[in-house]
């Protein structure tokens, strides 16, 4: 009778390994069928890991292109019709014109393509993208603050910059060079030897021109009597949901009672630095976390699925285990391959979703400063000299470390960089850099 009981014992525990190697093998097969499925619509993915590594640089250069003229076009039209519509109002009312304004919208904005080596045979029209988004923006009824929306020219040949002087009936100007009341004074709009600018006659490098432009453009906007000022270069398009984002940002982050004063917030962080492989110690942490949720969720559904060919034994916990570690580490090469950026856009179904972290290093088209953040962000630039290797972005991201100053950024990006021409380089920015 006992070897008759050990022998039923035996065959019921030879029968429920058997189960369970099938499960793990079936467990083993979704996955890799999962994992080559990924592989596979990741081809069709903008921005993800593997379709980068098809990307070509002409064809990219031809995309950026046709992209541009297509946003020239509609921010002309745009700029038409409001044209035409302050004309017929009396007196006109601007949009983004609020003499007691929380947020001082201002762009940045300089002549392209004079530095660059070969002339450009394609309109660039920048300022006329970003400003039209910018107007576009503003006429949203549902805002809850005020804004102040200007231009800042800096380009030392203002009479020379068509596109600027074109756009002058729509928004007010500060211009830096040829009477916008200048911080150098009035040589600034006179010439030096060569036909070269004073700044240029006087031995002050390009690098420490863009420091002082920026400064200005800070001050300006701090002058009207703003809250926050948000200087945007001119080769930023703003999302949509810019607006919505901010004043939701404003509210529970810079606003709200009890957290630490805030420096300054970037609104834009180039994608191809915003994956998860990377130094920034939260990008690892949430990797992980999505591996933990998705793989457990994945864990139990399959669990479930095959819990009625093991029900009459009870759960293998090393199955259970098992599949949670596999499904984890399809979950981690998944969001890998189709990249953290193409991830983030799902942030995008509500203001309240976006993500704000600590800043990275790198890159100002669009920051958010408080009016104390800049005041010690200008005292700090003024003090300190740009040059190629340590640049406007360079320093302030020094002023961070220095200081121990508090810089965040939002992501999903809110701006969008369009730049193929830069005010500093002789040839085309590298296409597949761009943005």
């Amino acid at each position: 009778m006992v070897n008759v009981a050990g022998m039923k014992s035996s065959a019921a525990c030879s029968r429920l390994r058997r189960l369970a190697a099938s499960a793990r093998s079936v467990i083993s097969n979704r996955m890799l069928l999962v994992l080559v499925v990924l592989l596979l619509v990741s081809l069709l993915i903008p921005g993800s890991a593997i379709r980068r590594l098809f990307l070509n640089a002409d064809h990219k250069r031809q995309q950026l292109l046709a992209e541009n003229e297509e946003r020239i076009q509609r921010s002309q039209l745009f700029l038409q019709n409001y044209r035409a519509s302050l004309e017929a109002s009396s007196p006109a009312r601007p949009l983004g014109a609020d003499p007691e304004a929380d947020v001082g919208l201002t762009v940045l904005t300089m002549a392209r393509g004079r530095r660059m080596s070969r002339h450009v045979t394609y309109r660039t029209q920048y300022l006329t993208q970003s400003l039209a988004r910018l107007l576009q923006l503003l006429n949203d009824t549902s805002l809850t603050r005020s804004y102040r929306l200007s231009v800042c020219d800096v380009d030392d040949r203002p009479d020379n910059y068509t596109e600027a002087r074109n756009l002058e009936d729509l928004v007010p100007f500060f211009n830096r060079f040829g009477g916008g009341g200048g911080d150098d004074g009035k040589d600034d709009k006179q010439q030096g030897e060569a036909g070269k600018p004073v700044w240029g006659a006087r031995g002050v490098t390009i690098w420490e021109k863009l420091k002082h432009d920026y400064v200005y453009c800070l001050q300006q906007t701090m002058s009207l009597g703003v809250r926050y000022a948000l200087l945007v270069e001119d080769d930023a398009v703003a999302h949509v949901q810019l607006l919505p984002v901010l004043e939701h940002v404003l509210k529970t982050v810079l606003e709200a009672p009890g957290t630490r004063p805030v420096t300054y917030i970037k609104l834009f962080h180039p994608d191809r630095l915003l994956g998860y492989i990377s130094i920034e110690a939260e990008r690892l942490a949430e990797l992980l976390s999505l591996a933990v949720v998705v793989g457990a969720l994945l864990a139990f559904a399959c669990t479930c699925r095959s819990k009625s060919s093991l029900e009459a034994h009870g759960p293998d916990r090393a199955q259970i285990w098992t599949s949670w570690l596999g499904w984890g580490i399809v979950v981690c090469v998944a969001a890998l391959v189709v990249g953290r950026t193409n991830l983030l856009e799902l942030r995008r179904l509500s203001p309240q979703l976006y993500q704000v972290t600590p800043t990275p290093s790198c890159c100002t088209p669009a920051m958010l400063f408080t009016r104390e953040g800049q005041r010690d962000v200008s005292r700090y630039l003024l003090s300190v000299t740009c040059s190629r290797s340590k640049s406007t972005d360079f320093r302030l991201d020094e002023f961070r470390h220095v200081t121990g100053a508090r810089a965040l950024l939002v992501q999903p990006n809110l701006f969008t960089h369009i730049g193929l021409v830069s005010s500093l380089r002789s040839e085309e920015v590298n296409p597949l850099i761009v943005n």
